[in-house]
């Protein structure tokens, strides 16, 4: 600034000279902000996929830090899990959850652990002489997986993914489905409660674990495909969800989901979506709202 200038402003009034300061801060703060190359942060998404697998369960949560797996379905139905998760660009799974070892849970489990990068995998303490759990733990020994067991309480963490284990509770279950492990996902305040086969009696020793907690959710894939042995009026009064997700067949044996659990569903005004009728269902997280992602 030249010095005739310099003394033109001297002689200004002291708030004409505060304003004009002021503007120049702002001005030379818009053009660092309108030139630097990196742009304004933004909040990153996570994709909830409720996967068709028909009378099964697999469920791939996606974030910017990893992926998850929770179950891989039936035998029958490796090609059609192996082609969806080829078909999002999944390469490597930072942990892979199998719940129980039941065939409908477990099927894919060899498939996913021989084609797929797993970090971790995640069970139960339920073992199985079943050829599909040993076939399971023979792909866990060849690929040299790491595998973790279950506790209730337990935290895992991806980036900003956090999945609380809540089940099971014990270990001296005599219904296999009540092993299961019941895993609630927080991204942000987004909640989605992941319940496995977990019937009532496992329903009931997560509430009293932490039913003092808050384990309020968005959303609830339904335990044992909404089967009446589970999503007990307790559990979904405390859970209270907007969503309600269904994994069952078309047309299955086992007539899932039953009709009382639809009508129950319906009275606490949880909106219902079953993959025999949509089949796959991908849900959209910001953190703060949930929206259904469609093609």
């Amino acid at each position: 600034m030249r010095r005739s200038s310099a003394k033109k402003l001297a002689k200004l009034p002291v708030p004409v000279l505060l304003a004009i300061i002021v503007i120049a801060i702002i001005a030379v703060a818009a053009q660092r902000f309108l030139t630097s190359e990196t742009p304004p942060s933004v909040v990153d998404s996570a994709e909830f996929h409720f996967i068709d697998v028909g009378q099964g369960d697999a469920v791939l949560i996606r974030t910017p830090s990893g992926d998850v797996l929770i179950d891989a379905g039936k035998n029958s139905s490796e090609e059609a899990l192996d082609a969806y998760l080829k078909a999002q660009g999944v390469k490597a799974i930072e942990y892979a959850i199998f719940t129980h070892p039941h065939e409908d849970h477990i099927g894919g489990a060899d498939m996913v652990i021989n084609n797929y990068d797993i970090k971790n995998v995640i069970l139960p303490n339920c073992p199985s002489t079943t050829k599909t759990y040993t076939n399971m733990l023979s792909a866990i020994s060849k690929k040299n997986v790491t595998t973790k067991e279950a506790h209730s309480g337990d935290k895992y963490r991806i980036g900003e993914l956090v999945l609380n284990i809540l089940g099971p509770v014990r270990n001296d279950y005599e219904e296999v489905n009540d092993h299961s492990i019941v895993i609630l996902a927080e991204w942000g305040g987004t909640r989605v409660m992941l319940a496995g086969d977990a019937e009532l009696e496992a329903e009931n020793d997560i509430l009293e674990k932490f039913g003092n907690s808050n384990i309020n959710c968005n959303i609830l894939k339904l335990g044992h495909h909404g089967s009446s042995s589970s999503s007990g009026e307790k559990w979904l009064k405390a859970l209270d969800p907007d969503i309600g997700i269904i994994c069952c067949g078309k047309d299955n044996e086992y007539g899932h989901p039953h009709s009382e659990i639809v009508e129950r569903l319906s009275k606490h005004g949880i909106k219902s979506y079953r993959t025999d009728e949509l089949g796959s269902l991908v849900f959209v997280s910001d953190g703060s709202t949930v929206s259904q992602k469609k093609d």
